[in-house]
C-alpha cells in the first residue's frame, strides 16, 4: 500500500514526521513517499531502498511564497503519486485536500500543534488582531479538516477534535535509553527544543547570569536576533552563563542525543513563562529527559506539576523566582540519592508509558483500518 507524507512547512528533519512516523509507515509499506518544501532533505538511513523525497520549489523559507505556491506545488506532486493514504502535516495544506480526494485516497491530518492558542503568540500579528486571527484560524481548520482522518499529537488538542486518534509524540527510547546523562556533581543545566521567548529563553539566561552557581546549555534553533539580545544579557550581568547551540540553524535530533550523550548534566530544564499555549502541553522533551535519567525542573502549570512532581520524576517552580530555582537545583545537588532516583523513575515511566513504539501502533492500526474499510 502506498502512504504519502506531506510537509510545505516542517524541516526534512522533524523528529515527529521523519524519525517517528515515516518509520512507522516503512515498517508497515514497503512504498512511502515524503513531499517536502525543505530543498535540502536527504534520504532516511533507515531504509533507502523504498523511501522516496520529493523536493518542491521554492521551499519553505518564506511565509507567503510557502503557502500560495510552495503548498499547492506539494500537493500537486503528491497527487501525481496516486498514493491509498495521504498524511499531510500542516494546516495550509488542507485547503488543498480536495485535490487529493479526487485521486479515491484517504487523508490524515496530523495536528501538531493547537493553532489558535498559537495566534495569540504570533508578534508579527498586531496585538488588537490575534484573537480575531485566532478564531478565523480555529474555524478554518475545524471546516477544512472535516473530510479528513485525524492524528494529534497532543492529548488536549482532542477538546478540539475528539473523534481523532491519539498518536502522541513520545520519544524513540532505541537512541536514549542506554544514556545516562545525569551528574549529582555537576552544575550544568541542559534545555533541548527551539530557543524562544515564549520557551522561556530570557528566563533561562536571567537566571543563569544571576546564578553564580548554574551554567545553562540551550540546544535548538535560536535566531540571530535573540542570541545577540541572550548575550548582551549575559556582558550586562559580567558572566557567560548560557551556551547557545543552534543560532540561525535547524538542529538535527542526532544533535541532541548527542548532547545527552555527553552527560554530565544535573537537570533537564523548561523555565517558560506561563502562555495559553504551553500551560496544557506535555512537551515531548519531558518525556525524552525521562528516558535519559534527567531529574526535571520546570513551571510550576497544573498540567507539568502532575506530569513531574506527582511521578516524583522532578521539581515545579514559579519560572520567574530565581530564588526559587536555584533552591530546587541546590536541592538535587543536596540530595545525590534522591536525584538519582529520580533519574531511575523516569527511565522506567519512559519504557513502560512514553514510549514512541505504542504511539506508532496506533498509527499503523489507524492506516490498516483505512485500508481495511477502502477494500470493503
Amino acid at each position: 500500500m502506498k502512504v504519502c507524507h506531506i510537509s510545505s512547512v516542517h524541516n526534512s528533519g522533524d523528529p515527529r514526521v521523519r524519525i517517528k512516523e515515516i518509520a512507522a509507515a516503512l515498517r508497515w509499506s514497503d512504498d512511502v513517499s515524503f513531499v517536502t518544501g525543505d530543498l535540502s532533505a536527504d534520504y532516511l538511513e533507515e531504509n533507502r531502498t523504498c523511501f522516496k523525497i520529493l523536493k518542491v520549489s521554492p521551499g519553505n523559507s518564506s511565509r507567503f511564497l510557502r503557502l500560495f505556491v510552495t503548498s499547492p506545488r506539494c500537493v500537486w506532486q503528491a497527487s501525481r503519486l496516486k498514493a491509498d493514504i495521504y498524511h499531510i502535516h500542516d494546516p495550509e495544506l488542507l485547503l488543498w485536500v480536495p485535490m487529493l480526494r479526487l485521486t479515491g485516497s484517504h487523508v490524515i491530518y496530523d495536528i501538531h500543534e493547537d493553532y489558535t492558542s498559537s495566534m495569540l503568540q504570533k508578534r508579527y500579528i498586531p496585538s488588537v488582531f490575534r484573537r480575531l486571527a485566532a478564531r478565523i484560524v480555529g474555524s478554518l481548520e475545524q471546516l477544512l479538516s472535516i473530510r479528513c482522518h485525524k492524528v494529534i499529537a497532543e492529548r488536549y488538542y482532542a477538546l478540539r477534535f475528539p473523534c481523532s486518534t491519539e498518536v502522541l509524540n513520545y520519544p524513540r527510547l532505541d537512541s536514549l535509553y542506554s544514556v545516562d546523562a545525569f551528574s549529582s556533581r555537576s552544575n550544568r543545566l541542559l534545555y533541548t527544543g527551539n530557543v524562544t521567548t515564549d520557551r522561556g529563553a530570557l528566563r533561562m539566561a536571567d537566571f543563569g547570569a544571576c546564578s553564580n552557581k548554574y551554567k545553562v546549555t540551550a540546544i535548538g534553533r535560536c535566531s540571530e536576533e535573540l542570541a545577540a539580545r541572550l548575550v548582551k544579557m549575559d556582558g550586562d550581568h559580567n558572566a557567560a552563563s548560557i551556551e547557545l547551540r543552534g543560532v540561525g540553524r535547524f538542529v538535527e535530533f542526532a544533535d541532541i542525543i548527542g548532547a545527552y550523550s555527553e552527560g554530565g548534566w544535573l537537570a533537564g530544564i523548561a523555565l517558560f513563562p506561563d502562555t495559553v499555549h504551553y500551560r496544557e502541553k506535555e512537551l515531548t522533551k519531558f518525556f525524552e529527559y525521562m528516558a535519559v535519567g534527567l531529574p526535571i525542573v520546570a513551571s510550576n502549570f497544573p498540567v507539568w506539576k502532575t506530569l513531574i512532581e506527582d511521578q516524583g520524576v522532578g521539581i515545579c517552580v514559579n519560572p520567574d523566582d530565581n530564588e526559587a530555582i536555584e533552591k530546587a537545583l541546590d536541592w538535587l545537588r543536596d540530595h545525590p540519592e534522591e536525584a538519582a532516583e529520580m533519574g531511575r523513575r523516569g527511565k522506567r515511566l519512559a519504557r513502560e508509558k512514553y514510549s514512541w513504539d505504542s504511539q506508532a501502533e496506533n498509527l499503523i492500526g489507524l492506516y490498516q483500518e483505512i485500508m481495511d474499510k477502502k477494500r470493503a
